[in-house]
């Protein structure tokens, strides 16, 4: 049952990939199951044996790009894990996150497509967001315990929009994505936030 479960997620793994490439040269509007599906070397039915629909599809690659919080745990088993490590985490998720030209662009390509098309898709992405923004709020009560609901949703959603911010930057070829020096600028700032609002919660 757990090789089954392996091969199921590999191939959910080749589809994406391979959706993604399809994505960045067609657009998503333009880009088909049928081209995905060659690109993959599958069938048309292997992807719909995984996804209902092509948005469905978009939503997942999208996700596995961008939404790399997701991702993080605040626990070792059952217990909480030091604050060091913990942004030592974030800090490596966000430098993989930011260098990641090909994130940059499927994320600022989806936020164009859903808001020019309200459609399922929309209700989608907006849920996903709020979830990564409760979920980096949280990552902000275990590493700084910083429990004002109010302060820590702020930070969470300052994370978020800088991200977003520099997504668009990087895919116009303003920053350059391997340049770690504004990386941990951006963490070093978040983390003296953080600091800085222990204080005022």
């Amino acid at each position: 049952m757990e090789n089954l479960k392996t091969k199921a997620i590999i191939k959910r793994e080749k589809i994406i990939d391979a959706a993604v490439k399809v994505f960045l040269r067609k657009g998503f509007e333009k880009a088909t199951v049928r081209e995905i599906a060659r690109e993959a070397g599958i069938t048309t039915g292997a992807i719909y044996h995984h996804y209902r629909n092509k948005d469905e599809l978009i939503h997942d690659a999208v996700t596995k790009h961008i939404h790399f919080i997701s991702d993080l745990n605040a626990y070792k088993g059952d217990s909480l894990k030091p604050s060091s490590e913990i942004i030592e985490e974030i800090r490596v998720a966000t430098s993989k996150r930011l260098s990641n030209l090909t994130a940059q662009r499927l994320h600022i390509l989806l936020t164009a497509n859903v808001l020019l098309d309200e459609n399922e898709l929309l209700k989608e992405y907006k849920e996903t967001y709020e979830s990564i923004i409760k979920k980096a709020s949280d990552m902000f009560v275990y590493t700084y315990g910083i429990e004002n609901e109010k302060y820590k949703k702020l930070v969470a959603s300052i994370l978020v929009a800088a991200l977003d911010g520099f997504a668009i930057q990087a895919s116009l070829g303003i920053l350059d994505t391997n340049d770690e020096e504004y990386i941990n600028t951006i963490t070093d700032f978040f983390s003296k936030l953080g600091q800085h609002l222990i204080i005022k919660s």
